[in-house]
């Protein structure tokens, strides 16, 4: 076999072999992250109904270990929905090696500090 030949079949192994590695981490990656996410969907929609004291919300996501902070907005701002409060989670990193993905929940407040409603967005991102 010629030296060409040779080096031709590495970069073709290397290129087949990389795209399985991809493949298979982000199939892993996109099953965990949707389980996690049901989940996480079914808690907050049994635990945390609409009219939820503002603290127990904060008590969730403390049980949970999830990164937050709360925004007050103003009274009834339309820019958020008619909530005069707002909270961020965000979920820890959770993926393979080569990716991660993360849910942020979003819990709007009336001006009364209880729970009107929230909406969730799952973003990914390159571990490099």
């Amino acid at each position: 076999m010629s030296a060409n030949f040779k080096i031709i079949a590495m970069f073709s192994f290397i290129a087949v072999a990389t795209f399985v590695i991809w493949r298979y981490d982000t199939d892993r990656t996109e099953a965990a992250v949707k389980e996690r996410e049901t989940n996480l969907l079914h808690d907050v929609d049994a635990q945390l109904p609409t009219g939820t004291p503002q603290t127990d919300v904060q008590q969730f996501l403390s049980v949970r270990h999830m990164d937050n902070f709360h925004v007050a907005v103003g009274e009834s701002n339309p820019m958020y929905g008619g909530a005069s409060s707002v909270t961020y989670a965000t979920t820890d990193l959770m993926g393979g090696a080569l990716r991660g993905c993360s849910t942020m929940l979003t819990f709007r407040f009336t001006t009364a500090g209880t729970l009107m409603n929230y909406s969730y967005i799952t973003a990914c991102k390159s571990r490099f």
